[in-house]
């Protein structure tokens, strides 16, 4: 069985394995735009595991014939179905032949440690891999951290949260359409995403990993540029004093977790991430994207300096979608007269917030 696809050299005819979304990165990678590379475990591979597994075929069974099936209303029987689907998949074993070809091809990215991220899709191709339900998983490149992740990864399907979200799209429990992209994991200096819409370019930006932008963790930096021209409308200072990087780890036994916290200096976390410099760096990499996929709105983005001395800065792109995260009209921030007249006041409180919304005033 064919389930391996490097992102280099994914065809067209392998785009119902994968989805659209890695399908769309395979095909900026091969027109050399900056896409971080890496190889894809298909859908079939997770069909096929769970074809093999006979708990998983009895529950499934048992689930068809009961008079309610899966009862939504009844929260502890949803719990149980969910912690059941969960422990046979971790408990499963992923045959040695696929564990072999697994670890030579992750040994061909040259990294220790290795980031694997979830795309799930729809059986009629809609991608729901940038709506936040599927988060991803890091390990170290050994044999048995790379299974045991896989099946990590796998399992995030039958969470009591998505087995309910793929009830209500009347998604069947059997079809499920998971691939997994598998990349090197290496720190870097900076991160965030890319909002598209109208006459607009929304980034935001955090230090280290994105991690703690897409979890919410910290208020990142956002700058408004206009998408035509570039020129930078607005920007905000954000809330960035806490990150994720990648810690040491031996290769010695296996690590399913390789991501560590750190607090940046005060010296980041008062400045801004992006310079305007690095900001036409990042604005003429998303215009060859735009150039070559018109139709996508959100990007991820890292950040490596590839030089010190010189002072010269790469961006990747490491995942992106053609529906915004949240339906909120993006514009340009107006300040108010009395916001400018204001700035002396210290604030009682700062934070974050934990849901998008408006205030009122009266």
């Amino acid at each position: 069985m064919d389930y391996l696809y490097w992102l280099s050299q994914l065809e067209y005819a392998e785009q119902s394995l994968v989805g659209n979304q890695l399908y769309i990165l395979s095909q900026l990678l091969q027109q050399d735009l900056a896409i971080l590379p890496g190889f894809i475990l298909g859908n079939n591979l997770l069909r096929q595991f769970l074809t093999n597994s006979p708990e998983f075929k009895a529950l499934i069974q048992e689930l068809a014939t009961s008079p309610d099936g899966l009862n939504l209303k009844n929260y502890s029987t949803l719990q149980s179905v969910a912690r059941r689907s969960r422990q046979i998949v971790l408990e499963s074993a992923i045959p040695d032949s696929w564990q072999r070809e697994i670890y030579q091809a992750a040994r061909q990215l040259n990294c220790q440690q290795l980031i694997l991220q979830p795309f799930f899709t729809l059986p009629y191709g809609d991608d729901l891999s940038s709506r936040g339900f599927w988060r991803s998983h890091t390990c170290n490149l050994h044999p048995e951290a790379i299974a045991f992740t896989i099946k990590q990864v796998w399992s995030e399907l039958f969470t009591a949260r998505n087995l309910l979200y793929r009830h209500q799209l009347g998604i069947n429990q059997e079809a499920a359409e998971l691939a997994i992209l598998v990349r090197p994991l290496n720190n870097v200096d900076a991160s965030g995403t890319i909002e598209i819409t109208g006459n607009l370019i929304r980034i935001k930006a955090v230090w280290g990993l994105p991690l703690s932008l897409l979890q919410g963790d910290v208020e990142p930096d956002e700058y408004d540029l206009d998408r035509h021209t570039g020129y930078m409308l607005s920007r905000r200072l954000g809330h960035k004093n806490f990150g994720y990087r990648v810690g040491n780890s031996s290769l010695e036994y296996p690590i399913d977790d390789c991501l560590e916290t750190y607090h940046p200096v005060t010296e980041k976390t008062e400045s801004y991430v992006l310079e305007r410099s690095q900001l036409a760096v990042l604005f003429a990499a998303i215009q060859k994207i735009l150039r070559q996929q018109p139709q996508v709105k959100f990007l991820v983005w890292n950040e490596i300096q590839k030089e010190i001395a010189s002072e010269s800065w790469r961006f990747f792109f490491t995942q992106l979608g053609t529906q915004l995260q949240a339906q909120i009209p993006l514009h340009t921030p107006q300040l108010t007269p009395v916001l400018l007249s204001s700035s002396n006041i210290e604030p009682l409180l700062t934070g974050i917030s934990a849901a998008p919304g408006k205030t009122l005033s009266t």
